[in-house]
């Protein structure tokens, strides 16, 4: 059984405790399979001895059984009688069987294990995280010889149409997932209406508690495992969630180059390990303060790729999260950077290439409908978004184009103050500003532009600790903040990096901060115009007095592999700007 969901948080331990004083029967934490006159006990004996029967009928019979989990030491005396050697994993939760030579049972979780020998068989029950299964996986496939099998008794995300936050693993990105790494499907089995009869009979065993039980228990806690059940349950009911034991085999293709690669996340390497390959992937210096502003500071994610488990890392795909409102409504985006492959590995973007692996394993555990960010978006050029549309990784969304400003008229009365920012003093102001700007998107998807973002972005981006970023406010005719703005100095003009303020004021405060940089305020300077980098949708927002407007060959791309919203419902919705870019 799960601990925690999108809505639902299930007290493993109180119920655990629950079930240890209260039950002659010693119920497991598991889920059981049967009809609805059957005991949950019953249930959870049903199911176990499915999974023995499922472990012991192969054309090619094991001898050597790795098992994870807390329920399964029945299977394991079982497979023992049929004389496997049995390597049992678990917490301790539950007393151990009686001893057997067969049986070596070791309190440590699968990730943490390691053997000398490969395994025939690999067990593992109970539900784990859709971040778990990268590794879950990863870690079978170093454990079992080849030809061995991996059976997985667990719960999954089965509908995958909503947004919503789940911590279970996808079922769908089971399938891919375990495809890339060697696995072989060799059967699924839906054991979703035993899940349901199994909670209906542990919710009507809580029920008939006595009182003094509940009391012990503390009310609220108690309530919370009902709630909990009830939830779980509906999830099962709607078909959202689903119970499974899925059985693959680990199948290796000799004529893979890539069947040994290993894949892990931003916790798995230091900053200087990928300095080499971002040199020769972008040919330009690698910046770590840039980095660690990015993936620390931000908490950026990422995939990376090694041609083994202690290999050097050949292949990398980033993502800075981003929050933002979508349609009014806020929700966390995260833009794909940093996307690279070694040059001398980087000869094919088919599906079976490092590319295509590592891309489609970021998008599946950081994009999507119920995992942590809900949108993806990036800046990629027009080959690079070729080859992932033609992948099905993305689609088209908007593009960026540049805007250049004309000549205004410096002695306009409409024109605003402009003045370097003193963001101490504005940053409430900010704030403020940032909540009518957002009002004027709610038909948008627009990233959240208050003092917070502003600090991270511009005042601790080490671009602006070097001094590369003109930090401005605009200020109407009392004093009062009606924009700020960010210049850098971009070939011969000022690039506008951003600007926080309404829409309707856009216009006015770009001629302001357009005719005061033409005066050459800055230190000598004989002047610049300004120019801007946005999304065509975004442009067609305004009504700017421009003197031309170029494409910058840049498509703003969404994510189309893993479940989340269609292409179709983010065409020309997003407001993107120079600021939006990490890497200016």
């Amino acid at each position: 059984m799960q601990n925690s969901t999108s809505r639902t948080s299930l007290d493993l331990d109180l119920l655990s405790q629950l079930l240890q004083d209260h039950s002659e029967e010693q119920p497991l934490l598991c889920y059981g399979i049967g009809n609805e006159q059957s005991s949950l006990a019953e249930l959870q004996n049903n199911l176990l001895e499915l999974l023995t029967e499922s472990a012991l009928t192969s054309t090619n019979p094991s001898r050597k059984a790795l098992l994870v989990g807390d329920n399964l030491q029945a299977v394991a005396a079982k497979l023992a009688q049929h004389e496997l050697s049995v390597t049992l994993l678990g917490t301790g939760r539950h007393a151990l069987i009686a001893s057997d030579d067969a049986i070596a049972f070791l309190e440590t979780s699968l990730l943490e294990f390691s053997a000398r020998d490969e395994f025939d068989l690999l067990i593992y029950e109970g539900t784990y995280t859709y971040l778990d299964q990268l590794p879950i996986l990863q870690k079978a496939r170093q454990l079992l010889r080849k030809g061995g099998r991996l059976l997985l008794l667990g719960e999954f995300l089965a509908l995958d149409n909503r947004f919503e936050y789940s911590s279970l693993a996808n079922i769908e990105s089971l399938r891919r997932l375990s495809q890339r790494l060697g696995f072989q499907h060799l059967q699924e089995r839906d054991l979703s209406a035993g899940a349901r009869v199994t909670l209906e009979a542990l919710r009507s065993w809580l029920d008939a508690l006595p009182s003094a039980a509940l009391e012990q228990t503390g009310e609220s806690r108690y309530e919370g495992i009902t709630e909990a059940i009830s939830g779980i349950g509906a999830e099962f009911a709607d078909g959202r969630r689903c119970l499974q034991l899925i059985e693959l085999q680990l199948n290796r293709n000799p004529d893979d180059e890539w069947s040994d690669a290993e894949f892990s996340a931003i916790d798995s390497f230091s900053t200087q390990d990928v300095a080499q390959l971002f040199a020769e992937s972008f040919q330009t210096d690698f910046d770590p303060e840039v980095w660690d502003w990015k993936y620390h500071l931000g908490k950026g994610q990422c995939v990376i790729a090694r041609t083994s488990t202690d290999g050097r890392i050949v292949a990398h795909y980033g993502g800075a999260p981003r929050k933002i409102d979508y349609f009014g409504d806020p929700a966390l985006a995260i833009q794909v950077c940093d996307v690279m492959v070694l040059p001398e590995v980087r000869r094919s973007y088919g599906k079976s290439s490092l590319f295509f692996r590592t891309a489609a394993t970021f998008l599946e555990r950081e994009i999507g409908y119920s995992v942590n960010h809900l949108l993806g978006f990036g800046f990629p050029n027009q080959k690079a978004m070729n080859i992932a549309t033609r992948l099905g990784l993305y689609e088209k969304t908007d593009e960026f184009v540049e805007v250049l400003f004309s000549e205004p008229t410096l002695d306009d009365p409409g024109l605003l103050q402009v003045e370097d920012l003193r963001f101490s003093e504005r940053a409430a102001e900010i704030d403020q500003l940032w909540q009518l700007m957002r009002c004027d998107f709610t038909d948008a998807i627009i990233g959240v532009r208050d003092s917070a973002y502003f600090e991270y972005r511009f005042l601790q981006h080490p671009f602006g600790r070097r001094g590369q970023y003109r930090c401005l406010q605009v200020l109407g005719a009392e004093q009062e903040l009606r924009a700020v703005a960010v210049l850098k100095q971009h070939g011969e003009h000022y690039l506008l990096m951003d600007v926080f303020a309404q829409r309707d004021d856009i216009p006015t405060v770009l001629s302001s901060i357009n005719a005061w940089s033409l005066t050459g305020r800055e230190n000598g300077d004989a002047g610049k115009a300004i120019k801007f980098w946005i999304t065509r949708s975004g442009l067609a927002r305004l009504d700017l007095p421009v003197a031309a407007v170029h494409d910058l060959g840049i498509e703003i791309p969404c994510n189309s592999w893993n479940a989340g919203p269609p292409a179709e419902q983010l065409l020309n919705k997003w407001w993107l700007t120079a600021g939006d870019m990490d890497f200016l």
